[in-house]
């Protein structure tokens, strides 16, 4: 077991965001000058609502201790790599999805550390179950924004092997979140049961705000209909296995998963069933 926490886990998530890297072109930062008012609400829903809204969820469904910390940590990481799938289906924009997903992933290296040292403060006793922001912040550059720099310089310098390897690895980056996932939820699975009902019903809760308060708010906030679909589904689609990772790996619980896991690896089953209707109604909304 702590040769799949210490190696297969980070490398696993290493090859997800290089595959998410590998996808990426420079273009991708500098179109955000095409839309800078979506890109901005979308950027400030994904670093302010989520974490804000998991906050008062966790609270009004009474959750403490280290599965609040979970929580926590689920909202502070950045969109899932398959957010940009359920954007074409849904007949978003794209480009401003893949945009918005790299921004937030390469930010991740703030975003995680902040929140999830914030969460240990206010939901733990023990507050030396982590480590100190710096050590948080280089696992986070090194999950994520490491490889997908390596992925982006890749396509910037050999585009055709960029393109095949691309291709190769999103498929293998699919199988890997789903052994991810599985791995904590079967690894943890005393504690998955015993939570099961009080934290599947406040991420399920958790998710249809964040979908639709991250619809409604561009909307009045004068983005367009497509944007705020964007929007949307970047907000409620989180990288559940960077949260798994994170967790299992800063807690040095060589035996296994950990309840600091449960709510990522819930919400990665979660959100592939409780999305589909909302690509449906998406994809029937018409543009002005």
């Amino acid at each position: 077991m702590d040769l799949v926490i210490r190696v297969f886990l980070p490398a696993s998530v290493g090859i997800i965001m290089l595959s998410l890297g590998l996808g990426l072109s420079i273009k991708d930062f500098t179109r955000i000058a095409r839309w800078p008012k979506s890109f901005f609400v979308g950027l400030a829903c994904q670093t302010i609502m989520i974490p804000v809204i998991s906050f008062g969820v966790v609270k009004a469904f009474g959750i403490t201790g280290s599965i609040a910390v979970g929580v926590m940590l689920l909202a502070a990481c950045p969109g899932g790599n398959t957010s940009n799938l359920f954007t074409k289906f849904a007949r978003g924009d794209v480009a401003l999805s893949i945009s918005m997903t790299s921004v937030s992933s390469l930010l991740s290296v703030i975003t995680v550390p902040v929140v999830l040292k914030w969460s240990e403060y206010y939901f733990v006793e023990n507050t030396a179950v982590f480590l100190d922001l710096r050590g948080i912040a280089l696992r986070a550059f090194l999950l994520s924004v490491l490889p997908i720099s390596i992925g982006i310089f890749l396509r910037h310098v050999a585009t055709p092997f960029a393109d095949r390897a691309g291709a190769v690895l999103t498929k293998v980056s699919i199988i890997l979140l789903l052994m991810i996932v599985t791995g904590a939820v079967v690894g943890n699975w005393t504690s998955f049961i015993e939570n099961l009902q009080l934290l599947g019903g406040s991420l399920t809760v958790l998710f249809f705000l964040l979908i639709a308060l991250s619809f409604l708010v561009p909307l009045a906030l004068g983005c367009d209909r497509q944007h705020a679909k964007t929007i949307s589904i970047e907000t409620g689609v989180q990288n559940g296995a960077l949260g798994i990772t994170v967790a299992t790996l800063l807690t040095h619980n060589a035996a296994g998963f950990n309840d600091y896991a449960l709510a990522s690896a819930i919400y990665g089953v979660l959100v592939y069933f409780a999305i589909c209707p909302v690509l449906v109604w998406f994809r029937s909304i018409k543009e002005i």
